[in-house]
C-alpha cells in the first residue's frame, strides 16, 4: 500500500527535477539577457521559472485529458470534444504569444 505511494512520490520529484534542468538547458546564460540584469530583475531566471511553469501546466493538462477520455461525456461525442480542446488550445496559445512577446518559450506548448 505504502508502495505506490513512494513509487508516485519519485516519480513526481524525478520529473520536476528533470523539468528544472531542461528550463536552464532551453534558457541558458546569455550575454544579452545579462545585459539587462538589475539587482531585482533577472531576464534569466524569469524565462526559467516561464518554461518550468509551461511544462508543468502541460503536464498537468495531459493527465487531466487522459482522464477526461475515459469518460463517457467524452465517449458520446469524442471528435467534437477533440476539436474543443485544438481550439481552446490555440486560443491559449495566441494570448501567451501576446502577453510573452517570445515564441521560442513558447514551442513546447507548440507540439
Amino acid at each position: 500500500e505504502w508502495a505506490n505511494g513512494r513509487f508516485g512520490l519519485m516519480l513526481v520529484t524525478q520529473s520536476l527535477v528533470m523539468l528544472a534542468y531542461t528550463s536552464i538547458l532551453m534558457v541558458p546564460d546569455s550575454k544579452p539577457l545579462m545585459s539587462q540584469q538589475t539587482d531585482m530583475w533577472s531576464p534569466a531566471v524569469w524565462k526559467r521559472a516561464f518554461v518550468f511553469f509551461l511544462n508543468t501546466m502541460i503536464g498537468v493538462s495531459l493527465v487531466w485529458f487522459l482522464e477526461f477520455a475515459y469518460s463517457d461525456i467524452f465517449a458520446s461525442s469524442a471528435v467534437g470534444w477533440l476539436i474543443v480542446i485544438m481550439i481552446v488550445k490555440d486560443l491559449i496559445l495566441q494570448l501567451f504569444v501576446v502577453v510573452i512577446g517570445e515564441n521560442l518559450l513558447l514551442v513546447p506548448a507548440k507540439i
